[in-house]
């Protein structure tokens, strides 16, 4: 034999769950003569099975679930557990059926693996499996089916301060809760005040899924349905698992995740999941620091609405950067994603989102939500790269409690600094509703809505939105439903090449209590030759049989250089283009034209440049054409001055 000895780092337990040890190395707890595997990151590590894990054969299962007959495990699983309190129960891959509940006690953790579990109560129950800890709890290559006899699969209670859960292979299915059981969920996380439950340490839940979520619940509270709960954990990470017929629609989420503390202080991550039919929504996160990341929602099923419906909801501000949503003909849920902020400046950054209707005249109410609460001011909310091939009554819903009374000198807005960018659509409603009281169109860029003693006020910037080609739609609707005692106000306060919307215009009563105001567009400048020459350019999209009109202001006593071209797409090569200098001085502003180009084609239109001689402005201009091709219109300008859109 070898004299080699390898000798690993030793510890008690109470050591280990205060000890990261780095990636791949593997130390002994000697409280219970175990391995334990580490991660780089994971406080305690990972506990690793022997030959010693717990077997409940030895507690008398039968392990027959699979069987005509089978016997009832319940008994014996839970003193197999109990008696693992700090160790494995490994339950070899078989099938063990349960008609009562299974709760154990495990102060010091345990590892539940390879196996599965088929329920079939015969009275509705509120758990499966309930495991109380204050220690690391690992559930590896698991499945549970309630067969719809029970409301919580797995239900796992914190009773101290060292609570960490890590789960792995999971699958849980076909939970119902009814009138006696308590919310249904195939995973709950819980921290439980009565057996002195502090948070979490952290849940971390990987490579696992939630199917058939329901309730039959129709008297007391609401009825309430969860894939996944997570109740206060310092850290919970959620990655590669996938969520499917998720219940009800009255309170049915795919996963919930709460912050009891209020505090903002816990972490949320959660990836690479996929959300499928989860009826009210996918994600709820209560959770300041939420970041969610490469996620996919589809709806194949007209689901009846609800109150506060969406597929992401950030109830505490957040991030939510690469996320996809598919939804079949008809089967668009109220809203996409909802943001509700419940401190100052909680930052929010929506990006990456794309939307697909299997039916593109399908119209989505409005694709992003924001409610302020109790007086909370946002002044960091940035969306941007979000796109769909579909139509919308509206892009962005402002609502709340709002401002009450007044909000005086603290801020000028409820929301403050709001950023559009990049954002691109098939077209407003093509049949929009009107204002019950006022008889204008409820479909715009922009929505606020309000109670009846708040005040709403947004100011925005838009930048790079293309919302159809109709520019008759207002940047923002003000929604009288609460009566005109409240006041709503929409300032845009920047923007640079947005299409389909009237920039300047809003929808309102009209009276003093109702205010939007927009600007002229910022066009940026670019240095050329030499630091006081300046080059302006601009592009638009613009169809042959579409006109176009843009008024430019020059200071006086300058001039600038105009060149625009218009390319047409119809194959037939034709192309426009003209040129000349804008001459102003003693506030009489000429054009010359140095350039006749070909202005004029029958399919195209005619392009044309003119002066205003009274007010120092210019106009670039297009005619409709006959024919109904796409084209763009490029126009450039040289000035050494100040040249400005009007």
């Amino acid at each position: 034999m070898s004299n080699i000895q390898v000798q690993l780092r030793r510890g008690t337990t109470t050591q280990h769950n205060l000890f990261t040890g780095a990636q791949g190395e593997l130390t002994v707890d000697t409280d219970k003569n175990a391995l334990v595997l580490h991660d780089g990151s994971t406080v305690g590590g990972v506990a690793v099975a022997t030959a010693g894990s717990i077997n409940p054969l030895n507690y008398g299962a039968k392990a027959d679930g699979n069987e005509v007959t089978p016997t009832n495990d319940s008994v014996a699983l839970k003193n197999a557990i109990e008696a693992a309190d700090g160790g494995c129960v490994d339950l070899g891959g078989r099938t063990y059926y349960l008609t009562g509940q299974v709760s154990a006690n495990c102060p010091n953790g345990v590892i539940l693996q390879n196996g599965r579990i088929l329920c079939n109560y015969a009275t509705q129950a509120e758990y499966a499996i309930r495991i109380t800890t204050n220690s690391y709890t690992a559930i590896s290559n698991i499945s549970i089916n309630g067969q719809d006899t029970v409301a919580k699969l797995l239900f796992i209670r914190s009773s101290g301060s060292n609570a960490r859960v890590f789960v792995n292979n999971y699958v849980g299915e076909n939970a119902l809760q009814t009138s006696d059981t308590g919310l249904a969920s195939c995973l709950s996380c819980i921290s439980e005040d009565d057996l002195g439950g502090d948070l979490f340490q952290s849940v971390h839940i990987t490579n696992s899924s939630a199917r058939g979520v329901d309730s039959t619940k129709v008297t007391e509270d609401d009825p309430v349905g969860r894939g996944f709960l997570v109740d206060s954990s310092r850290q919970t990470l959620v990655t590669n698992c996938h969520f499917e017929s998720i219940g009800p629609h009255q309170d049915g989420d795919g996963i919930f995740v709460t912050d009891a503390t209020a505090k903002g202080t816990l972490r949320f991550v959660l990836s690479n999941c996929t959300f499928v039919n989860c009826e009210k929504r996918a994600i709820k996160s209560q959770v300041a620091n939420t970041r969610i990341s490469n996620v996919t929602t589809r709806r194949t099923l007209n689901f009846a609405p609800s109150s506060g419906q969406c597929e992401i909801s950030l109830q505490n501000g957040g991030t939510v950067d690469g996320f996809s949503h598919y939804f079949n003909d008809g089967c668009a849920a109220g809203r996409i994603v909802t943001v509700i902020n419940q401190t100052d400046d909680n930052p929010v950054i929506i990006k990456n989102v794309t939307v697909t209707a299997a039916d593109p005249n399908d119209v989505l109410s409005n694709v992003c939500g924001f409610e302020q609460r109790d007086n909370i001011y946002s002044k960091n909310v940035v969306v941007e790269s979000i796109q769909g091939n579909c139509y919308i009554d509206s892009f962005a819903d402002f609502t709340g409690e709002g401002f009450d009374p007044d909000p005086g000198t603290k801020y000028s807005y409820l929301f403050d600094g709001v950023i559009f960018r990049d954002i691109k659509f098939l077209g407003f409603n093509p049949s929009p509703g009107t204002d019950t009281v006022t008889g204008q169109t409820t479909s715009a860029f922009l929505s606020l809505t309000r109670s009846a003693t708040a005040y709403i006020e947004v100011r925005y910037s838009m930048y790079d939105i293309f919302i159809g080609t109709d520019n008759t739609y207002p940047s923002a609707w003000l929604n009288s439903a609460a009566g005109t005692i409240t006041y709503l106000t929409a300032t845009l306060s920047e923007y640079h090449n947005v299409k389909g919307q009237d920039k300047k215009s809003y929808t309102g009563t009209g009276t003093s209590t109702y205010t939007a105001s927009g600007v002229s567009e910022y066009v940026p400048t670019i240095p050329f030759n030499g630091a006081s020459n300046l080059f302006l350019a601009k592009s638009e999209n613009i169809a042959e049989d579409e006109t176009y009109s843009q008024a430019f202001q020059v200071d006086n006593d300058e001039s600038c250089k105009v060149l625009i071209t218009y390319g047409s797409r119809d194959g037939l090569g034709l192309r426009l283009y003209t040129e000349g200098i804008v001459v102003s001085g003693g506030n009489i502003t000429k054009y010359f034209e140095t350039v006749a180009g070909d202005k004029t084609g029958t399919n195209t239109g005619a392009i044309s440049i003119t002066a205003t001689e009274s007010d120092n402005q210019f106009t670039i201009a297009k005619t409709a054409g006959t024919t109904a091709d796409n084209g763009k219109l490029q126009i450039m300008i040289w000035h050494a001055g100040s040249v400005t859109e009007v």
